[in-house]
């Protein structure tokens, strides 16, 4: 597994330049990292931002959370819940 490059200035690993994620996996990454310790309701809403709020189940941003942290893993990195969602180094 990969050690991530850390962000000298706010301490988040930086993701690896042209890593590939699909779209709603990329929006979940880019809203964490924008917005460390941001809430799952926070963040469903900006993953699915159609006047319903996205799929009835809560539990589907869990999934996609999920998934994504199966493709960070590779290059060392992963979201974690911890005072809010953030990304960290999966080591």
């Amino acid at each position: 597994m990969a050690q991530p490059d850390i962000c000298p200035h706010c301490g988040q690993p930086i993701v690896p330049a042209g890593l590939a994620l699909p779209a709603i996996k990329a929006r979940i990454y880019e809203a964490v990292r924008r917005r460390p310790g941001i809430s799952a309701e926070t963040l469903r809403g900006i993953v699915w931002d159609d006047p319903s709020g996205g799929p009835d189940c809560r539990h589907t941003i869990y999934v996609h959370i999920y998934q994504t942290n199966r493709i960070l893993a590779p290059h060392g990195l992963k979201i974690r819940f911890q005072n809010g969602y953030r990304i960290r180094s999966a080591s």
